[in-house]
């Protein structure tokens, strides 16, 4: 593939597939853990990689690490049926983020600030079909799409505003 020709990605098939393979992914993992109250669920992402990981954490949120997703309960816990499946849009984005110059200002590549808009539509996606109701919610449950080495601040910056253009 030459960096002129970008490989193609279909993003309408990549954010449905995503809803798809994440909703039997967070019904599954939530019938195997019943019992437990759940304070927040993200995307764990590698925009760079098109990695994409669930998280969901039971401990409550201490203030300074909220959003630390290596410290959560569960992360990572996508299934090896959900990586196979999602394995085609990861060399695609991989791919297509080899040609492309990172914006000096956010540190990311157009497809990866792409990828990450396309995650947050696919977040408000689950949280408007009702995805996370198979939980047993604490009060404060709250969801996010995180990109690696991202700050919290930018990410939540995003989701605000792909959920004032009306989501997914």
């Amino acid at each position: 593939m030459s960096l002129q020709s970008p490989a193609k990605l279909n993003w309408a098939a990549f954010e449905n597939t995503l809803v798809r393979l994440t909703i039997a992914e967070v019904e599954r993992f939530a019938t195997k853990h019943a019992g437990e109250t759940f304070c927040g669920f993200a995307f764990d992402c590698n925009s760079q990689y098109g990695e994409v990981g669930l998280c969901a954490e039971t401990n409550g949120f201490e203030r300074a690490s909220r959003w630390e997703l290596g410290c959560w309960e569960y992360q990572g816990f996508n299934r090896k049926v959900f990586d196979q499946a999602w394995r085609g849009f990861q060399a695609v984005i991989t791919a297509r983020c080899v040609g492309e110059e990172e914006d000096r200002r956010t540190f990311m590549t157009p497809t990866q600030s792409r990828f990450m808009d396309a995650v947050c539509r696919v977040l408000v996606r689950l949280e408007v079909r009702g995805a996370f109701d198979v939980f047993k919610r604490a009060g404060n449950f709250a969801t996010l799409a995180l990109d690696h080495h991202e700050s919290v601040f930018s990410a939540q910056a995003r989701l605000r505003r792909i959920r004032r253009e009306g989501g997914g």
